[in-house]
C-alpha cells in the first residue's frame, strides 16, 4: 500500500494496530520473514467450503464459519463479520479454557485414585488383622465354637471380596475417566499448536462437539464405601388380604392356578391329602381330593399341577380318571443315581427341582436341577458358590 493508505485508510480497519507493516524492500529478507511468520498463523490460503474456487476472507460470527466474498454477497448479507484472526483467537481461547478445566479434572482424578488405593490398603490390613484373630481364636475353642468361627470367617471373606471388587471397579472407572480426559487434553493441545489455519478450522468442530458431550462438572466418588453392603437385608412386611376356610386339618403347601382354582396339600404323619378347591365366598369348595403325601408342588405354564411325592419322578394328576401320572420331565436319574424330588418351582417355561438321596437322612446327593421348556435336564447344581455341598434339605 502507499504512504497515504498507510496513514489514513489502513488505521480504520478493526485491529489495525495489531498488524505488522513491512517495507516492500524487506519482503525478500529472510530474517524479516522468519521474524514475522514464526509466531503468526496465516489465513490467506483457506478455501471456502461452499465455493471451492474462492478464498475465505472473513469470519461470520452469526453462522460461526469462515466465508468468502460470494458467501457475503449471497447468504450472509446482514450477518456480523469479523476478521479471520478474530475468529481464530476466540476459538483458541475457548479451547485453552477447556484444556485448563481438563487439567484440573485430571488432578482431581489422580487424587481420587490415591484415596481409593489408600482405602484398599487399609481394608487389606484390617482384613489381615481380623483374619489372624479368627484363626487364633479358632485354634483354642471346641467343636461348636469352631463352627461359629468358620462361619464368621466366611462372612468376613465374602465382605472383603465385595469390598475388593467394588473398590477395584471404582479405581478402574476413575482411571478410565482420567485416560479419556488426558486424551482429550492431548488433542486440544495439539490443535492449539497447529500453525495451519485451514487444518485448524477443519478439526476444531469435532473437538468442540466432543467437549460439549463430555461432562466436566464436579466429580463425585463413593471412596470405596458400599451402602448395599451395610444393609444387605430387605425388610418384607406381609399383610393378610383375605382368609378362607377349608376342610383340611392343616395346609402345608398352596399352588394357585390361572383359572382361579387352588391346590392345597395337608401332610399328617405318614398320610396326606391333596385337594383341588375353588374360592366361594369365604370358603374353599372342594372340587376333587386325592390321598397322597406331597413334599412340594407348583403349577406349570399350561395350568397343570406338578407334584413332588415319594417317587423319583415328577408327577401330575390326570383329572379325567382321577389318578396320578408320571410327567415327561428328565431329572437325569441315570447320571445322578436314585434321588427323590422334594422341591419344585415353575416360572413360565423354566422348571427348577430340588432333590435328595432316597435314603435320606444318610449322607448322599443334594442337587438342584434346572430344566428347559421341553422338560429336559439342562443343568445340575450340587455345590454352592463357595464349593460347599448344597443344604441337607432342599425347599424352594
Amino acid at each position: 500500500m502507499c504512504q497515504k493508505c498507510k496513514e489514513k485508510i489502513h488505521p480504520k480497519f478493526k485491529l489495525a494496530n495489531e498488524h505488522k507493516i513491512v517495507h516492500i524492500k524487506d519482503i525478500e529478507n529472510k530474517e524479516v520473514q522468519v521474524r514475522n511468520y514464526e509466531n503468526e498463523i496465516h489465513f490467506g490460503d483457506i478455501k471456502c467450503t461452499d465455493h471451492s474456487d474462492q478464498t475465505c476472507c472473513m469470519y461470520c460470527k452469526s453462522c460461526d464459519k469462515l466465508v468468502c466474498v460470494q458467501c457475503v454477497i449471497k447468504t450472509h448479507k446482514s450477518h456480523v463479520f469479523e476478521e479471520i484472526s478474530s475468529g481464530y483467537s476466540f476459538k483458541r481461547e475457548n479451547l485453552r479454557k477447556h484444556t485448563l478445566t481438563m487439567k484440573k479434572q485430571g488432578e482431581i482424578l489422580t487424587n481420587e485414585i490415591e484415596k481409593l488405593e489408600k482405602i484398599q490398603e487399609d481394608n487389606k490390613i484390617q482384613y489381615e488383622e481380623v483374619n489372624e484373630k479368627i484363626i487364633t481364636h479358632e485354634k483354642v475353642v471346641k467343636d461348636e465354637i469352631e463352627k461359629f468361627a468358620k462361619s464368621v470367617k466366611n462372612g468376613l471373606d465374602t465382605k472383603w471380596d465385595l469390598i475388593q471388587v467394588d473398590t477395584k471397579r471404582e479405581i478402574d472407572s476413575v482411571k478410565e475417566r482420567r485416560m479419556t480426559i488426558q486424551e482429550r487434553m492431548k488433542k486440544a493441545e495439539d490443535l492449539m499448536n497447529i500453525k495451519d489455519g485451514n487444518k485448524f478450522f477443519k478439526n476444531i468442530k469435532d473437538m468442540e462437539i466432543s467437549l460439549k458431550e463430555d461432562n466436566f462438572g464436579l466429580l463425585k466418588f463413593n471412596n470405596g464405601s458400599s451402602k448395599d453392603a451395610e444393609n444387605p437385608c430387605t425388610k418384607i412386611e406381609l399383610k393378610i388380604g383375605k382368609e378362607y376356610l377349608t376342610t383340611a386339618d392343616t395346609v402345608d403347601r398352596v399352588a394357585h392356578c390361572k383359572d382361579g382354582h387352588i391346590w392345597i396339600c395337608s401332610n399328617i404323619g405318614k398320610s396326606g391329602i391333596l385337594q383341588k378347591v375353588k374360592p366361594t365366598g369365604n370358603m374353599l369348595k372342594e372340587i376333587s381330593s386325592y390321598e397322597i403325601i406331597v413334599y412340594d408342588m407348583a403349577v406349570s405354564k399350561w395350568n397343570g399341577i406338578l407334584l413332588c411325592t415319594n417317587d423319583n419322578k415328577i408327577q401330575g394328576i390326570d383329572e379325567r380318571i382321577g389318578r396320578l401320572r408320571n410327567l415327561k420331565l428328565d431329572l437325569g436319574i441315570g447320571i445322578l443315581g436314585y434321588v427323590i424330588p422334594t422341591a419344585i418351582c415353575s416360572r413360565e417355561f423354566l422348571i427348577v427341582v430340588g432333590a435328595i438321596n432316597n435314603d435320606y437322612p444318610k449322607h448322599g446327593k443334594r442337587v438342584v436341577i434346572r430344566m428347559n421348556e421341553k422338560g429336559q435336564n439342562e443343568h445340575v447344581f450340587e455345590y454352592d458358590t463357595y464349593g460347599q455341598p448344597i443344604s441337607n434339605i432342599l425347599f424352594l
